[in-house]
């Protein structure tokens, strides 16, 4: 700790804490995407156009198509990772624009492609240009296959019908009908604002070249596909490969694109998942069960044991139970704790006399974290060379192991070793006397609760989190900011050259530590900025951040550079305020979403391989930042630390009492 407080004004003055964020720029280097080269334009007098007095829909696309269509090929470029030839953006764009100008025998060529010497499709062909996508989104891949099987065998009995399965081409078609009309809301408000409707008979005019699974849509499957989503652009980023597309300044001004970030902010506020929707739906509208949640939040909000007991419900049900899993009654939820607490306290009667059939030794030098018991059991009677030398102590460990209350033993020094100590019987004692305290005090509090009304809310929406009140947002920040390795003082050791900066590393765990303490997935977001802005000691021109849904509406950003839970508004604001031209770009993703491209996270391989410490390449150094920070959340099972020095606990209630995620 004396070296962190030795550093204490670098890191500071490296991580800007009070305005800003990353200490640098942030690329890609997991990217597949390769570099794209600034659009082209082309005369559109080539495929004869002419002026109409007032246009409207798609006329008004056609009209203004030196302003419409550089942003749709720019889209494709930065979506797909490569270069639109300027022949067929000439033909796309009459296939998009103008298919009143199409002969039959261009359609029946763009319909069935033609064909070269060797039998290969030509390359000025649309199915040649689709032909070789590299990237499939699999939510609308699946998506896709599902709604046309539902809907073209719907007559069939269920027994003959099939999923159907749709090619690479016919996938990238769907996923490049996603770009046509792909960020025109910018012209939201504006003289330039395009109508769904041109939009709509945009795709429309494209995808009818196609077929999908040996058919061609009809008017009743590209509706169904578009009312689904499946060719429409999300606003929220999560079918985007590639976030950070460039406008042209002459066009979009740095006005429209506030404003579109404006709107962002409104559909977040606005945003409620489908599972939390499902979730609330008997409490949605009940003046009186919303008044009780009311109410449960706000004792919650005082008493830190009730929110730690209700963690260690949830993990002790889902270790029986299997993840996410949740109780259909809350009177379940009482038994369960009652007979939990028993098992405990009979098993802590009889340690003192099983105590003598353990050898705490031998668990201590075998028993990893991670172990499973039937894994850990089959170990122990493959590897007899590492037990004891007595084969009746050997033997007498093995049989108490594979009796209930030896796989209760298991279970509770497994979490004795996550903590890197050595089993013991004093500290098996202590981490049950842990977990009695937290049953004791949800049986208490079942007691007091009339007809349950309480319980009832906390099965409903404690169990499966979907939105997080201030306290139990502050409970998840403070795991991500002062937990080692992963708190911004250790950047130092893992980033002195500002070389990586790690908001996305931190957004990274925050996501992987909201999911282990029992919040739905679909509720947690990612929110990136781009731009260059002011602040820190070079600037920044990228940051990121982890966020999750706010009970009452919105979403509660949690960034350790912050020093502090925000809105999304408040935090927005920061970023706003810090644009050096104005055009800060805000963009929002799904939890598990990375960086600026992909779908979702990097591979391990690639954490553990693409981001040590810079000081390795100079000095050896084995610090890997991915790997330390996730062995140190495995340790303490995604919670906070615990046994931490009385100064490093002061130390943190001062550096969160006055704002500083140091």
């Amino acid at each position: 700790m004396k070296k962190k407080i030795y550093i204490l004004v670098l890191a500071t003055t490296l991580n800007s804490i009070a305005d800003n964020s990353c200490v640098s720029s942030y690329s890609a280097t997991t990217s597949s995407a390769k570099k794209t080269t600034p659009f082209r334009s082309f005369d559109p007098t080539k495929i004869g156009l002419g002026r109409a007095q007032k246009p409207t829909g798609i006329q008004k696309v056609k009209e203004d198509q030196q302003i419409y269509y550089p942003m749709f090929v720019k889209a494709f470029e930065t979506e797909f990772g490569v270069q639109m030839l300027e022949s067929f953006q000439q033909l796309l764009n009459k296939v998009i624009l103008f298919p009143e100008k199409i002969s039959a025998e261009e359609a029946e060529v763009l319909k069935n492609g033609s064909y070269d010497a060797q039998g290969n499709y030509r390359q000025s062909d649309l199915k040649y240009y689709f032909g070789f996508n590299h990237l499939t989104i699999k939510s609308q891949e699946r998506a896709a296959e599902k709604l046309l099987s539902e809907f073209r065998q719907k007559e069939l009995p269920s027994a003959d019908r099939k999923k159907l399965e749709l090619s690479q081409m016919e996938l990238a078609v769907l996923r490049f009908s996603k770009l046509i009309g792909r960020d025109y809301d910018l012209f939201d408000g504006t003289k330039r604002e395009v109508d769904q409707a041109a939009i709509k008979e945009m795709k429309y005019n494209f995808l009818k070249y196609f077929s999908f699974a040996g058919k061609e849509l009809s008017k009743e499957e590209f509706e169904l596909l578009y009312n689904e989503k499946v060719i429409v652009d999300d606003p929220m980023g999560e079918q985007r490969y590639d976030l950070a597309q460039e406008y042209n300044p002459q066009y979009v001004t740095n006005e429209m694109i506030l404003a579109r970030n404006a709107r962002r902010l409104k559909q977040l506020a606005e945003h409620e998942s489908s599972y939390r929707k499902e979730q609330r739906k008997e409490i949605a509208g009940n003046k009186e069960k919303e008044k009780q949640l009311e109410e449960l939040n706000t004792m919650l909000a005082e008493d830190d044991v009730l929110r730690a007991s209700l963690e260690t419900l949830r993990r002790e049900y889902w270790y029986n139970e299997g993840r996410d899993s949740n109780f259909d009654r809350a009177e379940d939820m009482v038994t369960f704790v009652s007979n939990k607490s028993r098992q405990l306290q009979m098993l802590k009667q009889k340690l003192q006399y099983l105590a003598d059939e353990i050898d705490f030794k031998t668990l201590s030098k075998v028993l990893r974290p991670n172990h499973e018991y039937k894994t850990f059991l089959k170990e122990l009677e493959e590897k007899k060379y590492i037990l004891s030398s007595s084969k009746a102590t050997r033997d007498k460990l093995l049989e108490f192991l594979k009796t209930k209350n030896g796989e209760e033993v298991f279970r509770i020094a497994r979490e004795v070793v996550a903590l890197n100590k050595s089993v013991s019987e004093n500290l098996l004692n202590k981490t049950i006397d842990e977990k009695l305290e937290h049953f004791d005090r949800l049986y208490e509090f079942a007691n007091n609760d009339t007809n349950l009304r309480y319980f009832e809310l906390i099965r409903q929406t404690k169990m499966i989190k979907t939105a997080l009140t201030e306290a139990e947002a502050m409970d998840i920040f403070r795991i991500m900011t002062y937990t080692s390795g992963i708190r911004l003082i250790d950047i130092i050791k893992y980033d002195p050259a500002s070389k990586f900066g790690f908001c996305f590393g931190r957004a990274f765990f925050g996501n992987l530590i909201m999911l282990q303490n029992g919040i739905h997935r679909d509720s947690i977001k990612k929110v990136f900025v781009y731009g260059p802005m002011k602040g820190g000691l070079f600037g920044w021109g990228f940051h990121v951040a982890v966020m999750v849904a706010k009970e009452g509406g919105g979403y509660w950003v949690l960034d350790p550079s912050h020093g502090k839970i925000e809105t999304i508004e408040s935090w927005y604001a920061h970023y706003e305020k810090a644009s050096k031209d104005g055009r800060i770009k805000m963009d929002i993703a799904k939890g598990d979403r990375f960086g600026r491209t992909g779908f979702s996270a990097a591979s391990w391989d690639s954490l553990r391989n693409d981001y040590d410490s810079v000081l390795n390449e100079k000095f050896g150094t084995k610090y890997k930042y991915f790997v330390d920070v996730l062995k140190v959340l495995s340790g303490s099972k995604f919670a906070q630390e615990k046994d931490k020095s009385l100064f490093t606990r002061g130390f943190d209630k001062a550096m969160e009492m006055f704002g500083i995620g140091l």
